[in-house]
């Protein structure tokens, strides 16, 4: 959770800017909203943006404009389910009264049960202006996880599921493990590739420090001193910069290192392509003119390797599918892999049964 308002921001039409962010088209799925202008996926914010802009411009000097909040969603339910238990919570965390926006994410990068949702919440009457909930108070974030914890549990145990989630922290919860750290799939990629991320060093430098520094926004917004203060905040405005370049390189080198292994994948199945198709089509040839089964080289332990070799290729494109590819990519390959399905099953047909091989053998002997 953290707060978008005049306060913490420098530039204006930052909360108008995030909601272009969270309902970006390569990740939103779903978007949904309340009492204000929704906007459609892809359309950078839309008339929601427009919006935001001015009721921004009409707050007040120090008014927070809206909360942003983050959710897991449970990988148990329905895409339904999850759609309407994101409603039910934002209902809960505007009274009814206040505007919300909730942009539905698809799971990225190795875990496919990472459902999640990116909302905004604007705690004002939509016909008052005023306060309805209290999102700004000390309080508001043991608020927000108590209801999420609750809303959650609820529309699990409605689904059926024996799963439940807990708000608690992990010593809390009598957990001896440390709590993990997110990294993105563009950090695993580096990793599975054998090289070190910066993201993940810094994370472990972070963790190694006995004191830590301030990462977060609300650490830095209640000094006594104000030019320490603006100090403080340049500092982490920086600091965001440079984490938002360093995952953009990162983004850029998985990309690469996806392509790399994409045009692997399409050069190894033309090639099986090429060595199955030939020995079908000499066999199916050899058997229309003779009848007879003899070529030592289409047989069923070659089959089975051909058809092993087959199995292995379509893992390592599917692995690369996940969460969507490139449609040129698929359009290139997904005739190629037709290609081999339809080879295997031909090879397979081709394939004498055992018995009438010894008794073709045995009329085909020589003749004494």
């Amino acid at each position: 959770m953290s707060a978008i308002g005049k306060g913490t921001q420098k530039q204006a039409g930052t909360a108008g800017a995030h909601v272009s962010y969270i309902t970006r088209s390569t990740a939103a799925v779903a978007v949904l909203a309340e009492r204000m202008p929704t906007a459609r996926i892809g359309s950078r914010g839309g008339a929601a943006r427009k919006w935001l802009d001015e009721q921004e411009q009409a707050d007040r000097k120090n008014g927070r404009v809206v909360t942003k909040v983050m959710v897991a969603l449970p990988h148990e339910l329905t895409d339904e389910q999850r759609g309407d238990l994101v409603r039910d919570f934002c209902e809960r965390m505007t009274a009814g009264r206040g505007s919300w926006l909730a942009a539905i994410h698809r799971p990225s990068g190795d875990d496919a049960r990472n459902h999640h949702a990116h909302i905004v919440l604007r705690d004002k009457d939509f016909e008052t202006g005023k306060v309805v909930v209290g999102l700004s108070n000390a309080k508001s974030v043991d608020l927000i996880r108590t209801e999420w914890e609750r809303f959650a549990n609820a529309a699990l145990e409605a689904a059926g599921e024996v799963a439940r989630i807990d708000r608690r922290s992990l010593a809390d919860q009598g957990e001896t493990r440390e709590p993990g750290s997110h990294v993105g799939p563009a950090v695993t990629a580096i990793e599975r590739r054998g090289e070190v991320s910066a993201v993940r060093v810094r994370v472990v430098c972070q963790k190694s420090e006995k004191q830590p520094k301030p990462l977060r926004l609300s650490d830095l917004i209640f000094d006594d001193d104000p030019e320490q203060e603006v100090q403080d905040l340049d500092e982490w405005l920086a600091y965001q910069e440079r984490l938002e370049a360093e995952a953009e390189q990162q983004r850029r080198e998985a990309i690469k290192f996806q392509n790399t292994k994409r045009r692997e994948i399409l050069k190894e199945a033309s090639e099986l392509a090429e060595r199955v198709k030939g020995p079908v089509e000499d066999m199916e040839r050899w058997n229309s003119q003779r009848n007879v089964w003899d070529w030592e080289e289409l047989n069923p332990d070659w089959v089975s390797g051909r058809r092993d070799e087959f199995s292995r290729l379509k893992m390592r494109a599917d692995e690369l599918m996940l969460p969507v590819a490139p449609r040129g990519w698929l359009a290139l390959l997904r005739p190629i892999f037709e290609l081999l399905q339809s080879l295997m099953e031909r090879m397979q047909r081709l394939l004498p049964d055992q018995d009438a091989k010894w008794n073709d053998d045995l009329d085909n002997r020589p003749k004494m």
